[in-house]
């Protein structure tokens, strides 16, 4: 290890945790575990606020652009008071318990590596149905089929493509001269899943990702807290019991492939060899493509600014990754160009401007369409995101956060950077996408949980010889595995099933053709999904507005939204709101 980044960690209350005299006196722990409760009871206000003033709501005055907020009414008003009242019994519990010891070996951080990625598949079938439920988590697989066919992007006939609008509604990169499509993402968590067999693609490669997660951040455990045996062993189960990690895993969203390629690249970071920052960038280029590529910018950002400070050695050794980011980022950001130049030849399709680069030109369209109502209701999504993140953790992980609050001087250089890291991409995800919609906790600050795990172990430190804060820690983390994650599975299931059912009766319809038409339900797009080569069937037609529909060869079926409920989507709840059927 880096001499300059072992003296850093070493300031930490690791190595003087007796000296602050804080730990025998459980008094001092008093007021944040006050402070966690009614932070935690808080939800059940806001979930009021969003009831009284017309936001959330099961009926047909709510839009689908507030689906955060009836999630939350949903799934969050009581969990704030349930986590509460595990807050509460287990250091009640603990003031007479036994002290916990964790003690580390290998064998036990790959067999839970191994269970997190068992827990990952079981609760991809059980909870989510092998189902992703919005185009956000389609698009990756759609991207995967492309890349199984040997292709960057897939070639459409002109009938087709003069319809592609009506064949997938949103996020499609396409190109007319040459008459390709492709998903709008970037290719490299599509390229994962493509590596595994259709069908149980998505379940598997997160499995795989989780189990590095795993042990990623029992590594930066280990390098962080050498003087810690139980350190890996705890974070990792800081991780795996906080019910938002094994379900986005078990999801199709990306975050899952983001948070292992950063855990993967602090992992790296803080061995502080030239050998390791060289292959830590080799691992933040690609990371860079995996489908946005602000987000791997973001959570390596204040590393970066640190380096440069001299926080982690040597200045020199940030030349690595100089050199990977200043390719990384131009050639991710105009991937879909380059990859329409790698399969035609044709160097026209690479823009010879900023606007003429689609990853700009799509996001200043969507601050177009969307910025004035996200900057109007900016305060309310914050809110929310940030309420949603912490009802989603573990129980122990909750209080150590609350705890790192009124030890913040006392966290070490380390951690800090890590809590700055975290407030970074909460600052940024917020202004350039502060809506959610449809998310598991809160998604868009998912990639910096290593972050989070660091900042909680500093805090549990700091008081190590609190006997009743660890036996407290390790009871929540049992309660957070065993009470929170099958309640919160159950919470995803119900949302999802009605949806993965529908999804199966759509494509067992004896049709050739399904115009859906919008209207009476949420996010009825959802359902359109089309096979990137259009040659499985059924073929599904969005009816974007009234109209004639084309003529179709073959059996056409139109499906409305009452046609929807008739099929078994739920009605008049918060997660599915009552909207007036009458519309087509």
């Amino acid at each position: 290890m880096d001499e300059n980044l072992y003296e850093m960690t070493s300031d930490t209350p690791i190595k003087n945790a007796s000296d602050m005299q804080l730990g025998s006196q459980s008094s001092n722990l008093q007021k944040p575990m006050l402070a966690c409760i009614f932070l935690l009871m808080c939800s059940v206000v806001l979930s009021l606020v969003f009831l009284r003033s017309g936001f959330a709501s099961n009926g047909s005055d709510m839009i689908g652009y507030f689906v955060t907020l009836n999630l939350f009414v949903a799934q969050d008003t009581w969990a704030g008071p349930a986590i509460a009242v595990a807050l509460g019994i287990s250091w009640f519990w603990a003031a007479r318990a036994p002290a916990f010891k964790l003690k580390a070996s290998g064998s036990a951080i790959i067999g839970i590596a191994l269970a997190a990625a068992a827990s990952s598949v079981l609760l991809r079938f059980v909870a989510f149905e092998n189902y992703g439920m919005s185009l956000d988590e389609y698009l990756p697989t759609f991207q995967a089929e492309i890349f199984r066919g040997g292709n960057l992007m897939a070639s459409m006939s002109d009938a087709n493509f003069a319809i592609l609008d009506n064949l997938q509604p949103f996020f499609i990169y396409s190109d007319e001269a040459h008459q390709l499509w492709a998903a709008h993402y970037r290719p490299v968590h599509a390229a994962i899943i493509s590596l595994f067999p259709r069908g149980v693609d998505v379940a598997l490669a997160h499995a795989f990702l989780t189990g590095i997660t795993v042990l990623a951040m029992a590594d930066i455990a280990r390098r962080l807290f050498p003087d810690r045996p139980g350190a890996p062993l705890l974070a990792i189960l800081l991780l795996v019991s906080s019910p938002q990690v094994l379900l986005t895993s078990a999801s199709g969203f990306a975050f899952t492939t983001h948070l292992a390629f950063n855990s993967v690249w602090l992992a790296l970071f803080l061995r502080g060899t030239w050998r390791a920052h060289i292959a830590a960038a080799i691992v933040g280029f690609f990371a860079l493509g995996i489908h946005q590529v602000h987000v791997h910018a973001i959570f390596v950002f204040p590393f970066g600014i640190a380096m440069l400070a001299g926080y982690f050695g040597s200045r020199w050794k940030s030349i690595p990754y100089v050199v990977a980011y200043a390719i990384g980022v131009p050639v991710w950001i105009m991937w879909p160009e380059i990859a329409t130049f790698i399969q035609t030849g044709d160097l026209d399709a690479l823009p010879r401007a900023l606007l003429e680069v689609e990853y700009l030109a799509n996001y200043l369209n969507y601050s177009d369409e969307a910025g004035v109502l996200d900057r109007q209701f900016s305060f309310l999504f914050l809110a929310v995101n940030l309420w949603r993140f912490l009802l989603w953790l573990s129980p122990a992980l909750v209080l150590l956060l609350v705890l790192s609050v009124y030890l913040a001087r006392r966290l070490g250089s380390v951690a800090v950077i890590c809590a700055i890291g975290f407030f970074f991409t909460v600052a940024v995800s917020h202004l350039m996408l502060s809506n959610q919609m449809h998310t598991i906790g809160s998604r868009y600050y998912h990639a910096a949980f290593a972050n989070v795990v660091v900042v909680a172990l500093a805090a549990y430190y700091a008081y190590f010889d609190s006997r009743q804060l660890r036996s407290c820690v390790a009871a929540l983390i049992i309660v957070g595995l065993v009470v929170f994650l099958p309640w919160r599975a159950y919470q995803m299931h119900e949302k999802i099933a009605p949806r993965a059912a529908i999804q199966a009766q759509l494509a067992a319809l004896d049709a050739d053709r399904i115009v859906v038409r919008p209207g009476g339900t949420w996010f009825i797009a959802d359902f359109v999904r089309n096979d990137p080569y259009m040659e499985k069937g059924p073929v599904y037609f969005l009816q974007r507005v009234e109209g004639p529909v084309p003529e179709f060869p073959g059996k056409t079926v139109t499906v409305t939204g009452a046609d929807l409920v008739e099929m078994g989507l739920p009605r008049g709840t918060y997660l599915e709101p009552a909207f007036d059927l009458s519309i087509r």
